[in-house]
């Protein structure tokens, strides 16, 4: 096999329909080749999805983790970015910024392996930033639950007010209805002795009426008896 110290292992899932979830085979990382003793051809060009890889090495043999000074910018690039997210709260204010703090942590780490700069720049560099973030976030955190807090009794006080007002609406309501029933009943009541009151004048001018004719009629009767008498003579 070429470039033998790009080979890993490779893992994929071509075969997961057929019943195989997981198939291992080399995959150079230099060359794109693979070797697969499945396949049977040697070094031959990758039509497999690659799940993952897995780095190996003899036994016994050093790996070389050295970062180089790429890796190294990149790295502190992207402590700074999120440093600024996390605890200012804020994005750095243009790529300037970072590559100024970058900088600054390079040069004093000086020879140091072990980036003592950047130990350093979150203690000191960001300092007074970050002291007034946390003051200007613990003042906000306690406005916002003094604000939350008169908010509550406000809504409290609100629902309180509203429920009296709601049951004295209610207790009018009830006694305008009590009212109007009062006066229906009154008003029922006066009608009903009203027509209580005609009936017996209607019964007593019936009683009259039925006298009167009959007096009528028995002087009708008696002056016809007389005209009558008169009349033979």
């Amino acid at each position: 096999m070429s470039s033998d110290k790009y080979w890993v292992i490779g893992e994929t899932d071509h075969y997961k329909a057929s019943g195989y979830p997981q198939h291992f085979f080399l995959y150079n990382l230099q060359t794109g080749l693979i070797n697969d003793p499945l396949l049977d051809h040697g070094d031959t060009v990758n039509n497999y999805h690659i799940v993952s890889y897995r780095l190996f090495k003899p036994k016994g043999e050093q790996v070389d983790c050295a970062m180089d000074n790429e890796k190294r910018h990149h790295m502190l690039r992207n402590v700074v970015y999120e440093f600024y997210k996390e605890y200012f709260n804020r994005e750095p204010e243009n790529d300037k910024v970072i590559e100024q703090h970058v900088a600054w942590i390079i040069s004093d780490s000086g020879d140091s392996f072990n980036f003592k700069g950047l130990g350093r720049w979150i203690k000191k560099k960001n300092e007074a930033e970050f002291k007034a973030n946390w003051v200007e976030k613990k003042v906000a955190d306690n406005a916002t639950k003094v604000a939350q807090e008169k908010c509550n009794t406000t809504i409290a006080k609100t629902q309180v007010e509203a429920q009296k007002e709601i049951d004295k609406l209610q207790e009018d309501h009830k006694k305008s209805i009590e009212e109007q029933e009062a006066l229906f009943n009154d008003h029922t009541t006066m009608l009903e002795n009203k027509i209580t009151e005609l009936t017996l004048q209607v019964e007593k001018l019936k009683s009259q009426t039925d006298g009167l004719t009959e007096k009528v009629v028995v002087e009708s009767l008696i002056i016809n008896w007389i005209k009558k008498l008169f009349k033979k003579e």
